[in-house]
């Protein structure tokens, strides 16, 4: 589990008998092969907070891919929204770098999601992404598409 305070990974148990919302979780396996999870999905747009400027780990929360540009996010020291086109328009102002980082685990090479130009524009379930925040007190958006 990534510890967004000490901005460490910590090892969780493998039992994983209690997982959080809003935390995010890395599955590292030895051997290439193709894992099973049961979880439940949300069917509304989940929100998650980003307490914290600098790095954090996020998750997908939903069952399909969801495209990078249809997720919004909230400032709530100012109580405003803004799609991820309105926030990358802000230019100096923008409160999220929007080329967010995963990792390939079948090519153990790290990669690239934005909302165009990279290796994928699409946040897909399962996977784990690095997101950068310029400021504090946010909250991303994940819409059910």
């Amino acid at each position: 589990m990534w510890d967004k305070v000490g901005k460490t990974i910590l090892l969780y148990p493998n039992d994983f008998t209690t997982i959080f919302v809003g935390e995010g979780y890395l599955l590292r396996s030895d051997i290439i092969q193709s894992p099973s999870y049961y979880g439940l999905a949300w069917r509304t747009d989940v929100s998650i907070p980003l307490p914290a400027r600098g790095w954090s780990w996020i998750g997908h929360p939903h069952r399909t891919p969801v495209l990078l540009s249809s997720v919004r996010v909230t400032n709530e020291d100012l109580g405003e929204t803004r799609t991820v086109a309105q926030d990358m328009a802000a230019g100096s102002d923008s409160w999220v770098n929007w080329n967010l980082l995963y990792w390939n685990s079948y090519e153990d090479t790290a990669k690239l999601l934005a909302v165009s130009g990279g290796d994928d524009n699409m946040l897909r379930p399962w996977y784990g992404y690095r997101i950068w925040t310029e400021r504090e007190n946010l909250t991303l958006i994940m819409p059910v598409e």
